[in-house]
């Protein structure tokens, strides 16, 4: 368990960009924890991740209440039983969530979704158009950015 587990900033966003989902953390509008495990798309030229969810709900109750969020994603992780220990890596990241408002830009992103979860699929524009108007599109502006890992092999 010796060595640095800390990584550049560099590399929180390595993980981030190369992760298949992570977990919001929010704060209820009565003050109480809530997380929720979701799929995302990294935007690195706008430092933001977005995700997509119900137009109504828990989540954007926690969002609209107080927007202060936290993001964790775990990259590829091992139990070394031998070892009493697990090999990983994982990134968090702090920002503000919001709400995509702009009807464009809630399109651009829900396709970006739908490219990174099912790319090459013909019938993408289909299923975004079929779903746009179900969904909300969420933005989490990255503010701070930290990661780590077990050291060793």
């Amino acid at each position: 368990m010796a060595g640095n587990r800390f990584l550049d900033e560099r590399e929180a966003y390595r993980i981030l960009a190369e992760g298949e989902y992570g977990f919001l953390s929010l704060v209820t509008p009565e003050g109480g924890p809530y997380g929720i495990p979701l799929n995302y798309v990294w935007l690195p030229e706008e430092r933001c991740v977005f995700f997509h969810c119900a137009k109504s709900g828990r989540k954007l109750d926690c969002i609209r209440a107080r927007p202060e969020v936290c993001f964790t994603v775990v990259g590829p992780a091992r139990v070394i039983p031998e070892r009493y220990n697990t090999r990983y890596e994982s990134a968090v990241f702090t920002g503000t969530a919001s709400i995509v408002t702009d009807p464009a830009e809630k399109r651009e992103k829900l396709d970006l979704l739908a490219r990174r979860f099912s790319p090459g699929d013909p019938r993408r524009e289909e299923v975004v158009e079929k779903y746009l108007p179900a969904v909300c599109i969420c933005k989490l502006a990255v503010r701070t950015a930290s990661a780590k890992r077990t050291p060793g092999d």
